[in-house]
C-alpha cells in the first residue's frame, strides 16, 4: 500500500473494524455492564494504533477509520462507493491443506466486492515496515474471457512500473487417457501431450503479441504440465 500510495500519488484510507457482537462473545454475564467502557476503550485504542500507522506514509495523504460492524461487510460497503478504489488486504500465511483456504474476511471481501483488490500472502515474519519492491507480474490464463478481462490492467501496471510480464498457462492430461483403449483405440499419450502444450503455447503467444501492441515490451510466455495451482504457486 506504501509502495503504490507514493508511486502513483494515491490517497490512503486505512479502515479498523469493531465487531461489537465479537467483541460480547469475550465478556462474561457478570461483566456485560462494563460492555459500552470496553467498547469505548477499543475504538480508543484502535485510533491511537492506527495513527501509529498513518505516521508510517510519509509522504501520502492518509485518514483513516474505526467503524463499528463485521469487517467484510464494511470493506465492501465502504468500497463500494466508488469503483476506482483499491482494496488492499493481507491474508493469514498457511501450509500444507491450509494454503488453499484464505482467512474468513479475506475470503468474503473476494467474493463479495466488485471492487479491484490486492491480497498480499502474510506469516509471522512478514515484513511490515518499509515498501516492497515490484518488479514482475504472473499472469495465469486458462483461454477464458473472465481471465483474459484482467489484461488491461496487466497492460497499465506493467507500462507505469516498469515491469517483466509472465503469461502462464498450463495443461494436464486426464487420469482416464492413460488408460484408455487398446490396439487401434490406444490414444497416443505423447502425441496428445504435445499438441495441448502447442496449443497452450500458441495461444499464449496471441497475448503476448496483443500485449506488445499497447507497448508493454518485456512480456514471455510460459506452459507448464501439471494442475493450475500448483503450477502457479511453485512458478519462479
Amino acid at each position: 500500500a506504501r509502495f503504490l500510495a507514493l508511486r502513483f500519488k494515491l490517497p490512503v484510507e486505512l479502515l479498523t473494524a469493531l465487531d461489537i457482537a465479537e467483541l460480547g462473545t469475550h465478556i462474561t454475564v457478570g461483566q456485560s455492564r462494563f460492555l459500552t467502557s470496553f467498547v469505548e476503550d477499543s475504538m480508543q485504542a484502535s485510533e491511537d494504533y492506527l495513527q501509529r500507522i498513518v505516521s508510517t506514509f510519509a509522504g501520502a495523504a492518509v485518514k483513516y477509520a474505526v467503524e463499528k460492524g463485521r469487517a467484510a461487510e464494511l470493506i465492501i460497503d465502504k468500497a463500494a462507493s466508488d469503483a476506482g478504489v483499491l482494496i488492499a488486504m493481507a491474508t493469514h500465511g498457511r501450509s500444507g491443506l491450509n494454503r488453499w483456504l484464505l482467512g474468513s474476511v479475506a475470503e468474503k471481501v473476494m467474493r463479495g466486492t466488485a471492487n479491484p483488490l490486492i491480497l498480499i500472502r502474510a506469516t509471522e515474519p512478514a515484513k511490515r515496515d518499509g515498501m516492497v519492491s515490484v518488479k514482475s507480474l504472473v499472469v495465469p490464463l486458462d483461454g477464458s474471457a473472465l481471465a483474459e478481462s484482467v489484461l488491461p490492467t496487466v497492460a497499465w501496471f506493467a507500462k507505469q512500473l516498469d515491469l517483466d510480464v509472465a503469461l502462464f498457462r498450463s495443461y494436464v492430461i486426464p487420469y482416464a487417457v492413460y488408460g484408455h483403449g487398446y490396439g487401434y483405440y490406444a490414444v497416443d499419450v505423447q502425441q496428445l501431450t504435445s499438441e495441448m502444450a502447442a496449443e497452450a503455447r500458441t495461444y499464449l503467444e496471441k497475448k503476448q503479441a496483443e500485449l506488445k501492441s499497447l507497448a508493454v515490451d518485456r512480456v514471455s510466455a510460459v506452459v507448464k504440465e501439471g494442475l493450475s495451482a500448483d503450477e502457479i504457486i511453485t512458478l519462479d
